[in-house]
């Protein structure tokens, strides 16, 4: 039997105030050709479906086709809930969805393992599906607030399914959605984690044939273990995550310890270009432009109040959408040394200005606030009349 695992597909995001939807509708027509031509039998997504607790009705269509052509193709899909989902948002079709060959788990309540059948109805592998865990999901009141009793009741949920899985006698796969020591994070997994843990030991997991992680975008092993991953976000979900190799897991029951890595490509490239001036800027997104439309995030050396109207003059016929542009900010230390005048020496206008070079705004912003602020100094001078 072949299985496919992803996480962290986050339908519906708002990138910089862009739409992924276009990268989703290509995500899911890559997949279904993978599928085909690899005979896949069964499709885990491990957490975080959708963006949002509540997506946008484009991204519910996604996830319809998606489950409508992986129907289709005779192949199986397991959804397991993230902290990103809402547990009643998945759950409002979870009665129609079984009857697509698509199976919902929102809490551990659904967590009982399954067997796994490929496409002749045989038994290859027995799978414990379980999603994000909130504390309510497995503490009482009581102790809803102590960390090391939720760490210690989250690893027995595990072993408590681990152990019902292998009656099967078959090959137990497990997944989650969580942080496990050692993972190696972007910024884009947001600050989100189980009640008060922020991070579990893997050594707290029973030893399951192959362990499907989501919640961290890069994909990565664990514990250097080949058999267990965090197949990491199948797009980049941040500037930090624009140089990586985004990938899948193959898996083969009768191989669960040499799983296969299966690249995506990049429907939308982006870049972060750090340390620039403007004297650099051209030659610096000359190096990265590789296709058309490229999403860049700037960082500059500089300190000038127009920095944003420049480099949109400079790159007004290049390829590219500048959806972030920042002024790398100097070391308190740093910026105490380089200060040329005292409070003293500098007029309410000028200490108002080099303010506004700390920080992104755009033109009409900067004029807006300088015009107000220039109407409250004429008031207050006024007042000392």
């Amino acid at each position: 039997m072949r299985i496919l695992h992803t996480s962290d597909w986050h339908l519906g995001q708002n990138f910089f105030g862009l739409s992924r939807q276009f990268e989703h509708q290509q995500l899911i027509d890559w997949l279904v050709e993978v599928v085909q031509n690899k005979q896949i039998d069964a499709v885990l997504i491990a957490g975080d479906l959708y963006d949002t607790g509540a997506p946008a009705s484009y991204a519910r269509q996604l996830l319809s086709q998606l489950i409508a052509k992986l129907h289709a193709c005779n192949c199986q899909l397991w959804l397991m809930a993230g902290n990103h989902d809402s547990v009643a948002v998945l759950q409002e079709s979870q009665s129609v969805l079984q009857c697509l060959n698509t199976h919902v788990v929102t809490t551990t309540e659904h967590s009982h393992p399954q067997l796994l059948k490929n496409q002749r109805g045989e038994a290859c592998a027995t799978l414990v599906p379980v999603p994000f865990i909130r504390p309510r999901d497995v503490l009482n009141a009581a102790l809803s607030g102590s960390q090391q009793a939720l760490g210690q009741r989250i690893s027995e949920h595990y072993h408590e399914r681990f152990q019902q899985a292998q009656q099967h006698g078959l090959p137990v796969i497990g997944t989650g959605h969580l942080t496990l020591i050692g993972a190696s994070t972007s910024d884009s997994e947001r600050d989100i984690y189980i009640g008060t843990l922020e991070a579990l030991p893997s050594s707290a997991l029973p030893e399951f044939d192959y362990l499907a992680m989501g919640h961290i975008h890069r994909p990565q092993q664990i514990a250097g273990k080949a058999h267990w991953r965090y197949s990491g976000s199948p797009i980049a979900l941040s500037f930090s995550e624009a140089s990586q190799q985004k990938s899948m897991v193959l898996l083969d029951t009768e191989q669960l310890d040499q799983p296969e890595l299966i690249e995506l490509p990049t429907w939308q490239p982006m870049a972060y270009l750090e340390n620039l001036t403007l004297d650099t800027l051209a030659r610096e997104v000359d190096r990265a432009l590789t296709q058309n439309s490229l999403w860049l995030s700037l960082s500059f050396n500089e300190t000038r109040s127009d920095l944003t109207k420049k480099v949109h003059q400079m790159l007004a016929d290049y390829p590219v959408q500048v959806l972030k542009v920042q002024r790398q900010q100097l070391s308190p230390t740093l910026a105490w040394q380089q200060r040329q005048a005292s409070i003293d020496e500098l007029t309410p206008m000028q200490v108002f200005e080099q303010r506004l070079q700390g920080i992104e705004l755009s033109d009409e912003q900067q004029h807006a606030l300088t015009e107000r602020y220039q109407q409250v100094v004429t008031q207050v001078q006024e007042g000392e009349q």
